[in-house]
């Protein structure tokens, strides 16, 4: 049998018996400030400005303000076929590649922006969270999931409940 994973915190798992539902906005009262946040950092770049994102790997602003900019526009839950590929991405981004990105460049940014410190403000708040990485394991055949432009990567279709879980494997 074949499986989807989604590498998250378990402390984003919903309570009650739907576990995930792609209709529900995770960023809710953040978005409008992230999303802010992100244009002005694109307009920098737009006019000029560029710098090195030191992470993982190294990325130029222009670059990473992308990935940011497009998980906003979108409201998808995806998931892998790739375990590794899940329990990484939990163990690495405490369940949000958005956040963790935009943790990077508040905290690397040569320039003062007028957003910079509320954004941080969020972002240290968030992370004071504990953090509890979690891979969730569905079966492919699933009903949940719609096929996507990138490859092998599945979003949710509909809510995901508890029951169509076969584990959730805590790293």
């Amino acid at each position: 049998m074949n499986y989807y994973y989604r590498g998250m915190s378990s402390l984003d798992l919903m309570p009650g018996e739907t576990a995930l539902d792609p209709a529900a906005d995770p960023f809710g009262a953040h978005r409008e400030l992230f999303t802010n946040y992100c244009l002005a950092l694109k307009s920098l770049c737009d006019g000029g400005f560029e710098f090195d994102v030191v992470d993982t790997c190294i990325n130029p602003l222009s670059r990473i303000v992308g990935w940011p900019l497009r998980d906003l526009a979108s409201a998808s839950i995806d998931f892998t076929p790739d375990y590794e590929d899940a329990a990484s991405y939990a163990a690495n981004f405490a369940g949000s590649q958005l956040k963790h990105n935009l943790w990077i460049i508040v905290n690397t940014l040569p320039v003062k922006l007028y957003l910079t410190e509320e954004v941080r403000n969020d972002l240290t708040a968030e992370a004071k969270r504990p953090h509890r990485p979690v891979v969730l394991k569905v079966c492919s055949k699933s009903a949940v999931f719609t096929p996507t432009a990138f490859g092998d990567i599945v979003k949710l279709a509909r809510p995901l409940k508890y029951g169509d879980i076969e584990e959730i494997i805590e790293l």
